[in-house]
């Protein structure tokens, strides 16, 4: 059942059931840019939002089917949560986040970036809290203790 009352969200339909069109963003090759690949994401007509959220994550995380894009999120990485309220969408990853992340500025730069604008494409999505075992996510440079926006300046068109 969907979370709460707020507005039309309960009665508002989800996605057509065989399967909805997303846009994955993944790194370019130099990471200085994510750029959108689109891939049909299947998932079973019960789906609740949320759930559907956590599809489309696991898909990102893994990887590019485009041989010039790079993966943005170490494919050992667990969601192990969603929860979406407000147009807010919190996302909480497992430890692999930290452990098995590559690191450097550019590399966090992409994995921030790839998560949020890949779940800003959704109309029901407008900020992304991320947290790592329920800790605000802190790969390296950043701490992320404030939901993240959409970031287009990072968005390199094809």
């Amino acid at each position: 059942l969907p979370q709460g009352f707020m507005g039309s969200f309960p009665t508002e339909p989800g996605p057509p059931e065989e399967g909805a069109g997303v846009t994955l963003y993944f790194s370019n090759q130099d990471a200085t840019a994510v750029v959108g690949e689109e891939r049909t994401i299947l998932y079973p007509p019960d789906t609740t939002r949320s759930e559907f959220v956590k599809i489309v994550l696991e898909e990102l995380i893994k990887g590019p089917q485009n041989q010039n894009l790079h993966p943005t999120i170490p494919p050992e990485v667990k969601v192990l949560s969603v929860t979406l309220d407000d147009l807010l969408c919190h996302v909480d990853f497992s430890e692999e986040m930290y452990t098995k992340h590559w690191g450097g500025a550019a590399g966090e730069s992409m994995s921030i970036n790839s998560i949020v604008n890949t779940l800003t494409e959704f109309p029901y999505i407008q900020r992304v809290k991320m947290t790592v075992e329920g800790e605000p996510m802190n790969i390296e440079h950043v701490i992320l203790d404030k939901p993240v926006e959409r970031n287009e300046d990072m968005i390199q068109n094809q």
